[in-house]
């Protein structure tokens, strides 16, 4: 399990959606901005990248893309990487 947190006015639509649930075990939930992902069983050492397309309607200096993944037989061992800030210049 993965969940991100999103940056504030980030929107992942409904193409970018079908692209991420096709590496997904099961269909991304969003909630509370985070995204909340299942993804499929990986092995030990084996590194997952998925591919994550968002619209901004906000911008300025953000906060966002904090991690929490760990293994649903293994809750209690998590890999927790902490929010960072960015800049994000919306186009109007």
């Amino acid at each position: 399990m993965v969940t991100l947190t999103l940056p504030a006015g980030a929107v992942l639509d409904e193409r970018a959606r079908r692209e991420l649930n096709a590496q997904l075990a099961e269909p991304v939930v969003i909630e509370a901005g985070r995204l909340r992902m299942k993804t499929r069983t990986l092995l030990p050492g084996v590194a997952l990248e998925l591919p994550i397309t968002l619209r901004y309607e906000l911008g300025g200096e953000l906060s966002g893309f904090g991690i929490d993944a760990w293994s649903p037989d293994r809750p209690d061992r998590r890999t927790i990487v902490p929010p960072r800030t960015l800049r994000v210049e919306v186009s109007r």
